[in-house]
């Protein structure tokens, strides 16, 4: 057997030792890293340009770059965040009480169209939002420590953009040149996976807050109450072709 071989073999083994390591230390980060990875994509465009505008300070266009996508979208969705908490708050304490309409409303929608196919059906909606508020109580003492998870992934998330921003090129580089395909046929895999997850993404985003956006003022010119929550319903559910209006609709 080749000799050369069996040197690389224990490198080989120790290589394989560290990846398994590696996963194990940042498999609870996968998701934010994720995360990271999206808004480095979406955000590299301006970034480079704010970078040349720097006099390519790197460093200094990558912190501005955190600070805007702080500022001006992750504060803001805080701040819609709470203002649906209070209205989710709202629909569960007046599902409680029998106080709204639309509970009702629901109710009939479903049992009239199945009663008449099976005549004794009887769909009881507050046995089952009791049994979410129950639900909902007995996990209120992780409120607070679901918060501070929130704070901790966002910061995280935020550092790991820097660093995406600052070196994202350096890296996608080195691993062009260690890459067993090639360092142009690696280059041109990374620039269509780039342009793909760029274009789905923008298009994505753009879709949910338009479609948000229009069920929030249709909602609030007529009046319909909890406008934030269901257009928040329809616009996240409306990434899904056909789904987000239907059910933001049927919900109020």
């Amino acid at each position: 057997m080749d000799t050369h071989k069996l040197g690389n073999l224990p490198l080989f083994v120790l290589f394989i030792g560290i990846s398994i390591l590696l996963f194990f230390v940042f498999a609870p980060f996968f998701t934010v890293l994720s995360l990271a990875a999206v808004f480095a994509v979406l955000l590299h465009q301006p970034y480079e340009k704010l970078a040349r505008m720097l006099g390519g300070w790197q460093g200094t266009a990558a912190l501005c770059t955190v600070i805007l996508t702080l500022v001006l979208f992750i504060v803001p969705l805080f701040f819609i965040g709470a203002q649906i908490f209070q209205e989710t708050q709202s629909i569960y304490a007046g599902a409680h009480d029998g106080g709204l309409q639309y509970v009702r409303t629901i109710q009939s929608a479903i049992e009239i169209p199945i009663r008449q196919l099976f005549p004794g059906f009887v769909f009881d909606i507050h046995t089952y939002t009791g049994s979410v508020l129950s639900f909902i109580s007995q996990n209120l003492g992780s409120l607070i420590y679901q918060t501070f998870s929130v704070l901790f992934g966002t910061f995280f998330m935020l550092l790991a953009l820097f660093f995406f921003l600052r070196d994202g090129r350096g890296l996608l580089v080195s691993l062009a040149q260690a890459s067993p395909l090639g360092k142009d046929v690696t280059n041109d895999l990374l620039k269509k996976m780039h342009q793909t997850v760029s274009s789905v993404m923008r298009g994505t985003l753009c879709i949910v807050l338009i479609r948000w956006l229009c069920i929030w003022v249709a909602f609030s010119l007529f009046g319909i109450p909890h406008a934030i929550l269901w257009s928040s319903v329809g616009g996240i559910i409306g990434a899904i072709p056909g789904l987000g209006t239907p059910f933001a609709f049927i919900g109020a």
